[in-house]
């Protein structure tokens, strides 16, 4: 959790915005998402854990700015850290992911496009 929080902090810093945590148990819902979803369904595919964990952060708004955005770059650390390489244009991507925050588009849609961006180390 201190990792997310340090996420946020630094993004948030970036625009100048307030760093404030407004939530802690939703941040240790949104944390506790992915680990849930593995041990409950037996999934272990790591871009789904990685989604799962995107979308818990930015919808569950523990923080007062940048819920997005430190989600967002949780997962791709999440990836990172579980020996993937990501080879996207992350602009493009972002904007899918909104739209799945958004509910625009579906978790097995934004994973269709961008499953062909990320590969193993």
């Amino acid at each position: 959790m201190e990792e997310i929080i340090e996420i946020n902090r630094a993004e948030v810093s970036e625009t100048g915005e307030n760093f404030a945590i407004l939530r802690p148990e939703l941040l240790e819902s949104a944390v506790a998402r992915p680990i849930n979803h593995f041990h409950y369904s037996g999934d272990s595919d790591i871009l789904r854990l990685a989604v799962i964990l995107m979308v818990a952060i930015a919808k569950n708004h523990p923080f007062e700015q940048g819920n997005k955005r430190t989600g967002w770059t949780a997962g791709m650390m999440f990836m990172v850290v579980n020996g993937y390489e990501i080879t996207w244009d992350s602009e493009l991507v972002a904007q899918e992911f909104i739209k799945l925050v958004n509910g625009e588009i579906t978790i097995d849609r934004f994973e269709e496009q961008i499953f062909y961006f990320i590969r193993e180390k």
